[in-house]
């Protein structure tokens, strides 16, 4: 299994639904994203013009919480044990 590491260009307030990422690669609906401690599922992969991902927030009992700019992002095919 492959992960993909990256990092934020914005800072992600508890509310946004939508992450902004230094590279894309690797972000396809359905995979799972963990920022700090939170794990968030994709629901929208990158659409080709920006470098904005949309995911579901607080997956697997973890916790919505903000997340500064240039924080790590990791994502792996499907299993959100992985990340």
């Amino acid at each position: 299994m492959a992960f993909t590491t990256t990092t934020l260009t914005a800072a992600m307030a508890e509310t946004d639904t939508q992450i902004k990422i230094t590279a894309a690669t690797g972000f396809i609906a359905g995979n799972y994203v963990k920022i700090d401690d939170e794990v968030m599922q994709i629901i929208a992969g990158y659409n080709g013009t920006d470098l904005t991902v949309k995911v579901l927030r607080a997956q697997n009992g973890t916790t919505r919480t903000a997340h500064a700019i240039k924080a790590n992002v990791v994502t792996a095919p499907t299993s959100s044990t992985a990340v």
